[in-house]
C-alpha cells in the first residue's frame, strides 16, 4: 500500500472516530389552531381546520414524517407550551411553527388567554433548532415583528446544509391589520395561498424545489389580491428574521410518486382542487402559475370559475402530470363554485343609553334607543331619543373605529352624528357635528360605551337662537348573532 494511501485512511478513521456519524437532517412543525379567543370574540370557523389540513401538506411535501407533525388543534394555551418545551428537549434541526387564531396588538388569544407576541416570538428564538420558520395566521400578527426589533440582514438567501441557522417569520397581516377567513374556502386566504404555494404553485424557476423566497413572493400577491374587498381593506403578509449561509432555504420539493396538475388553458378562469366529497379546499390553480402543484395520489373534485360560468369535473389522479383542461367539466351553478375573499362581517346591535346634554337654558337628560349595523370597521345607527322637557329627536349615525387603539380591550370609535329636535309646538331644530365613542366588550354579546358629541345646533325658528350643545350618553348595547 502507499503512504499516501495509507495516510489518508488513518486520517479517515481518525476523523470519523471523532465525529461520528453523520446525522440526518430532522425537520419538525409544531401546528396549533384556535377558534375560541378571548371572552366576547366571535368563535373563529376555520382556524383549526386550517391548522389540520398544514400538518397534512407538511407531511405530504415538507420532507417530514407524520410523527414530526405536533397537531393542537383547539387545545389550550398551556398543552402548546408543554408541547413546545418538549420539542426543546429533542433538539431538531429544523422546527417549523404555523398559527392560526385570534389575535391583536398584544398577543394571540388561546381559549380566553392572550399569548404575547413577545414571548411566542421569545419561545422560537431559544429553541436549540438551526432553523427556525414560523407562519403566523391572525389579526396584527405583524406586532410579533417588530416586538423586539427582529430585522433583516443584508443576506437573504440560506442553504438547507447543517451548518446554516436562522429564524424567519411570515405573518399573515401587518401589526395594524386584519386578518380574514372565507367561508366559500372554508378558511383563511394566507393558509389557502401557503398551501397552494407548497404544493407548488409557487416554484417561480420552475426546477421542482420551493424556496422560502419563492413561497412568501407568491403569499404575498395572492394574499393581498384575495382580501382587496376586506372590511378594512387588504391584508399584507409580512417577513423578517435573520439567516446565515449560501444558497437557498427549500421548504418543499416535487416528488416523482405524487400527482401533479397544470392549468393552461386561461379560459377555464381560476380552478380549485377539493377532496372527493369536497369538504376541503386542496389548492388552487390559476393558468398564469409557473408549476404544477402535487397532491397524493386519489381522487379529487375540480372547480373552475371563470367569465364564461362555472364547471366542475372529477379527477382519478395518478403518478405524472394531468392538465385540467383535459379533464371531463361540466356545467355547474355559480354559487356552488369556491370563490376567493373574505365574507362581510355583520353584526346587529340594540343600544340603550342615557345622558345628559348641556342647552342654554341648563341641563337636559336623555334616554336613547338605537338599532346599529357594525360592520367591524364601521357602523351606522338609527337613534330615537326623548328628553326630561318632552324633546324628541330622532338621530342618524355614522362612524368607524382606531384600528391602532389598544387600551386595555377597549374600542374608540369617530365618527358624525345628525339630528332633528322637536316639542311638537314648534319648528325644532337641527344638530349635526362629530362624535367620539368609547366602548368595552363586557361578554361575547353586551358591550359598555361612553360617548360624547359636540353638536352644532341651527334652529329652524325665526326666534331661536344656535347654541353649541355638548352631549355626554352612557350606555350599554346587545349583539343578536350568535
Amino acid at each position: 500500500m502507499k503512504p499516501s494511501v495509507a495516510r489518508a485512511l488513518v486520517i479517515g478513521g481518525l476523523m470519523t472516530l471523532l465525529c461520528g456519524p453523520a446525522r440526518a437532517s430532522s425537520r419538525h412543525a409544531v401546528v396549533i389552531g384556535s377558534n375560541q379567543g378571548l371572552a366576547g370574540e366571535p368563535v373563529l370557523e376555520f382556524a383549526e381546520q386550517d391548522a389540520r389540513r398544514m400538518a397534512q401538506i407538511f407531511t405530504d411535501v415538507a420532507s417530514m414524517p407524520a410523527e414530526h407533525v405536533h397537531l393542537l388543534a383547539g387545545a389550550p394555551l398551556q398543552d402548546i407550551k408543554a408541547s413546545l418545551r418538549a420539542l426543546a428537549k429533542a433538539r431538531p434541526d429544523e422546527v417549523w411553527l404555523f398559527v392560526s387564531g385570534h389575535a391583536d396588538a398584544r398577543g394571540l388569544h388561546v381559549h380566553g388567554e392572550i399569548w404575547p407576541w413577545r414571548e411566542l416570538r421569545e419561545t422560537l428564538e431559544q429553541l436549540p433548532a438551526k432553523r427556525r420558520l414560523g407562519f403566523v395566521d391572525a389579526c396584527n400578527s405583524g406586532a410579533i415583528l417588530t416586538a423586539k426589533g427582529i430585522s433583516f440582514e443584508n443576506q437573504l438567501e440560506l442553504s438547507i446544509e447543517p451548518n446554516v441557522r436562522g429564524l424567519v417569520l411570515l405573518t399573515s397581516s401587518g401589526s395594524n391589520e386584519l386578518s380574514y377567513e372565507s367561508r366559500k374556502l372554508a378558511g383563511s386566504p394566507f393558509a389557502h395561498f401557503l398551501a397552494s404555494g407548497l404544493r407548488g404553485a409557487a416554484d417561480e424557476n420552475q426546477d421542482g424545489a420551493v424556496t422560502l423566497a419563492e413561497v412568501y413572493t407568491y403569499l404575498y400577491a395572492r394574499t393581498v389580491a384575495a382580501s382587496l374587498s376586506g372590511r378594512q381593506g387588504p391584508q399584507h403578509p409580512t417577513q423578517a428574521g435573520w439567516y446565515h449561509g449560501q444558497g437557498e432555504w427549500t421548504l418543499s420539493r416535487r416528488s416523482t410518486n405524487a400527482a401533479t396538475l397544470r392549468l393552461g388553458d386561461e379560459g377555464l378562469g381560476q380552478c380549485f382542487v377539493l377532496d372527493h366529497a369536497e369538504t376541503a379546499v386542496i389548492a388552487e390553480l390559476r393558468a398564469g402559475d409557473p408549476a404544477p402543484v402535487q397532491v397524493p395520489v386519489g381522487r379529487y373534485r375540480v372547480k373552475c370559475i371563470s367569465g364564461a360560468g362555472a364547471f366542475v369535473a372529477s379527477a382519478d389522479l395518478h403518478a405524472g402530470t394531468t392538465a385540467i383542461e383535459s379533464l371531463a367539466f361540466a356545467s355547474t351553478e355559480r354559487h356552488e363554485v369556491i370563490a376567493r375573499g373574505p365574507a362581510l362581517d355583520v353584526h346587529r346591535r340594540l343600544a340603550l343609553a342615557g345622558g345628559v346634554s348641556s342647552e342654554s337654558d341648563g341641563p337636559e337628560e336623555w334616554l336613547t334607543l338605537a338599532w346599529v349595523h357594525d360592520l367591524g370597521a364601521f357602523s351606522g345607527e338609527l337613534q330615537v331619543g326623548v328628553s326630561h322637557v318632552g324633546r324628541f329627536a330622532p338621530k342618524l349615525g355614522l362612524y368607524g373605529h382606531l384600528p391602532w387603539w389598544t387600551v386595555l380591550g377597549t374600542r374608540l370609535d369617530v365618527g358624525l352624528s345628525a339630528a332633528y329636535r322637536t316639542k311638537f309646538e314648534d319648528a325644532g331644530e337641527l344638530t349635526f357635528g362629530p362624535l367620539l365613542q368609547l366602548s368595552f366588550e363586557a361578554s361575547q354579546h353586551l358591550r359598555v360605551f361612553l360617548r360624547q358629541e359636540i353638536s352644532t345646533s341651527v334652529s329652524l325658528t325665526s326666534t331661536g337662537q344656535n347654541s353649541l350643545p355638548l352631549l355626554t350618553t352612557l350606555g350599554m348595547d346587545w349583539s343578536f348573532d350568535p
